[in-house]
């Protein structure tokens, strides 16, 4: 079945080629016309619009539903499951192309009123109706804005600005933020008589739908748009707005407000937790300085991202999730002190975020780096350009020097140290750190190559150094490239490059070994 879902999508994308006058029996169909997926698109379309107060949804709904099976089929496998292109396409060229078909998909629903339509549709019902046009509705929308589709992005601002002065839409998403939070508060009523206690089937429909909501924020602010960012703290012309942003950190801050709670969770409170943490991250990035200032003067909301650091969460809860949520916290408590300059930013993040916290959740990390190494790695980035802020405030710069020290001492080298790098530029009138992911290649260039640069290279100015490295670097990237290839491709050729120098050594002193054998064998003869 799974690899059916698409079926209808695909006739009715095909309907050109299946309705050709040219190709059909003239005495079956007579006054055949050839009929266009675009066509079809605006009768599914203009039905939801025209149709929207009916009491019977299912017409409504089932225009939705294909809309969105439309979208979703362009990053669907043979079998009919679903990939995400930013993280399961490996090769650039494929992911590039993927995101470009989605892209001409989006465009093309939007610019044929898809997405008015479905904000229509949900600013006019209510929230909380399981089945409903509005659910179906956001499906789409949610497919419409993934991957933070400008076109669509901006269809919302303008039905916000021009049709929806009153709100009616945001009211409804803060409904369902609301209507998750009453489900969160019975698990934690729940939770607190027992070490822990399964969810029952309304509490996973509850923490999926708010899971849902905080996805579909994440999706609509995605790419740093301001105008959303700042619609969904306040709405211009209402005396009372929907604060969709402090709803979501008052979630956070509620679910996570003990550490021993973090410990009861299961998977879906972890994964639903971490995807607010993430759409807080994106209403955020930018930056966006209100919402910076006021998610950091929020009671206790950084005192619940220091307890996500610093818990180890159950071993029930996937690893893969947990190391997700201390991911979304280390990308937002770096989002919230983007481009702040007077460091009050950083001394509040730093009133409950010790550097301690940060190494602590290190130390938790680094021990998944054999299982996860490329999650660790991306982790590790975040967590080295946070060091650098918080060093940024002399006794914070003092007691991370400390822990770095310490922890090199007594641990040696990690994945931080050897694997993120690290470059600074002049930016807006300061310097900024920028930290990145060393490439595994980098790991393959010959002791001797290496040698013989240092021995060559002419290290009496900066301006020299950078010419002979630059005019040196194509035989390098050559190298690199050529030995991590031979070494991904054959694990002896691997084992050999990297234990070279051991076996030039073990062979060497084999050889003075049997000599000095030969010697004692023969001494005296």
């Amino acid at each position: 079945m799974s690899a059916r879902k698409f079926a209808l999508v695909e006739i009715l994308e095909s309907a050109e080629a299946r309705t050709d006058p040219a190709k059909l029996d003239k005495l079956d169909f007579p006054s055949a016309c050839s009929v266009t997926w675009n066509a079809v698109v605006d009768r599914l379309v203009g039905y939801a619009r025209d149709h929207n107060y009916d009491k019977d949804e299912g017409s409504v709904k089932r225009c939705y539903r294909v809309l969105t099976a439309h979208l979703l089929k362009a990053r669907s496998r043979p079998d009919g499951s679903l990939f995400d292109p930013s993280y399961d396409l490996d090769d650039l060229m494929e992911r590039e192309e993927c995101f470009a078909e989605i892209k001409k998909l989006q465009d093309n629903l939007n610019e044929k009123g898809a997405t008015e339509a479905a904000l229509v549709t949900v600013a006019t019902h209510e929230a909380g109706v399981e089945d409903s046009s509005a659910e179906a509705a956001l499906q789409l929308l949610s497919e419409l804005v993934r991957f933070g589709n400008k076109a669509a992005q901006a269809t919302i601002v303008n039905y916000f600005v021009t049709q929806d002065k009153e709100g009616a839409w945001v009211e409804h998403i803060m409904k369902r933020a609301e209507f998750g939070l009453a489900y969160l508060n019975t698990r934690l009523e729940q939770a607190a008589f027992s070490y822990f206690l399964p969810m029952d089937s309304n509490q996973r429909t509850g923490y999926a739908d708010l899971l849902f909501t905080a996805q579909l924020v994440h999706f609509l602010c995605e790419g740093h748009n301001r105008a959303l960012q700042s619609y969904f703290r306040e709405q211009a012309g209402r005396s009372n707005s929907a604060n969709m942003v402090r709803m979501m950190a008052q979630t956070v801050t509620v679910a996570c407000d003990k550490s021993a709670v973090l410990t009861r969770m299961e998977n879906l409170e972890v994964a639903t937790i971490t995807e607010l943490l993430w759409s807080l991250n994106e209403t955020v990035e930018g930056p966006c300085r209100e919402n910076q200032d006021m998610l950091t003067k929020m009671p206790d909301f950084l005192g619940a991202l220091e307890r996500i650091l610093a818990s180890p969460f159950h071993p029930r809860v996937d690893i893969g999730l947990r190391l997700d949520a201390k991911h979304a916290v280390l990308r937002l408590l770096q989002a919230l002190l983007e481009g702040q300059t007077n460091l009050a930013m950083h001394q509040r993040v730093a009133g409950e975020v010790s550097p301690a916290t940060l190494e602590l959740a290190r130390t938790f990390v680094g021990a998944a780096a054999e299982t996860h190494r490329a999650t660790v790695i991306d982790l590790f980035v975040v967590m080295r350009r946070l060091y650098f802020e918080l060093a940024l405030l002399p006794s914070h710069g003092e007691e991370v020097a400390l822990l770095l020290e310490n922890r090199r001492a007594e641990e040696g080298l990690d994945l931080l140290d050897t694997h993120v790098g690290h470059f600074e530029v002049s930016w807006n009138g300061r310097v900024e750190t920028v930290c990145f992911a060393l490439p595994e290649e980098t790991f393959y260039l010959s002791k001797e190559t290496k040698d013989h640069f240092m021995k060559s290279v002419d290290l009496s100015t900066a301006e020299k150094r950078m010419k002979i490295l630059l005019a040196k670097l194509p035989a390098f990237i050559g190298e690199m490239d050529h030995i991590y290839k031979l070494s991904t491709s054959n694990q002896a050729y691997k084992l050999v490059s990297k234990n070279l120098e051991n076996i030039k050594w073990a062979m060497y002193s084999v050889i003075v070994l049997l000599n000095v054998v030969l010697l004692m064998v023969t001494f005296g003869e």
